[in-house]
């Protein structure tokens, strides 16, 4: 393995990795179209009803109050005074353009308080919302799990919701540079440990559409992945070829 990915970039006679040729059998601009990236999200056509058919207390109350839209669509959901209030001042906050900070504890239904007033407005006007983790983990728990709650339970309530769209965007530590990883290649004599990660990225090239470290399930690797990580391409002198973050 040691010399296994600096022998196929070898053989491919490439130097640097261009738009239009195949390098190590591998496309950029295949990978190019198939990037899906958080500014590729497109933007929502706004849905056909009038804004002021009902208010934002209307529909908190009739999506989150009692025998509301989520409890005829979660079966083991309970209504919450607290998730009522928080919902109704996150969908106020927004429509009014207000600043709000809310504390509540666990078990009160934050994520779903803010989604779905975030996605109703979403609908409403065509714009687009962001919404900042303090971890990935919670990241990965909204677009795996509570964004498509909210896109069904909209649906539900009539709502065209399969307009919305959602894309996840971590640091760029978790993101492939793919210049750093082909120099570093070409630039280093790699042990075992190191080839085995520079062929591992070269078959996952492939397939991957977000170039995000966690599909690779490193293990004892991971620390080595910074070595080819978009945290140091900040000043990338060069917009040619693929990129997991453009």
């Amino acid at each position: 393995l040691s010399e296994l990915a600096k022998r196929m970039l070898e053989t491919s006679g490439a130097a640097s990795i261009g738009t239009s040729h195949t390098f190590s059998g591998i496309d950029p601009k295949e990978i190019s179209s198939r990037i899906r990236s958080a500014t590729r999200t497109p933007r929502v056509k706004p849905h056909e009803y009038k804004t002021d058919e009902k208010n934002p207390a209307d529909h908190v109350k009739n999506i989150f109050g009692e025998s509301g839209e989520l409890e005829h669509s979660l079966p083991d959901f309970e209504h919450r005074p607290e998730q009522i209030e928080m919902a109704k001042a996150v969908s106020e906050a927004i429509d009014f353009e207000r600043h709000l900070v809310v504390e509540a504890g666990t078990g009160v239904g934050k994520s779903l308080a803010y989604l779905i007033p975030a996605a109703l407005h979403v609908l409403r006007t065509g714009a687009r919302v962001v919404i900042s983790t303090n971890t990935i983990n919670l990241q990965e728990q909204l677009v795996s799990k509570d964004i498509e709650i909210t896109r069904s339970t909209l649906s539900n309530y009539g709502v065209a919701a399969e307009n919305i769209f959602a894309s996840q965007l971590k640091g760029r530590a978790n993101y492939l540079c793919m210049k750093r990883w082909q120099n570093a290649v070409l630039a280093t004599e790699p042990n075992d440990i190191e080839s085995k990660l520079l062929s591992k990225i070269l078959v996952w090239l492939n397939d991957t559409e977000t170039g995000d470290k966690n599909e690779l399930a490193l293990g004892r690797m991971s620390p080595l992945f910074s070595r080819f990580s978009a945290q140091g391409a900040l000043n990338c002198p060069t917009n040619d070829g693929p990129c997991f973050l453009r």
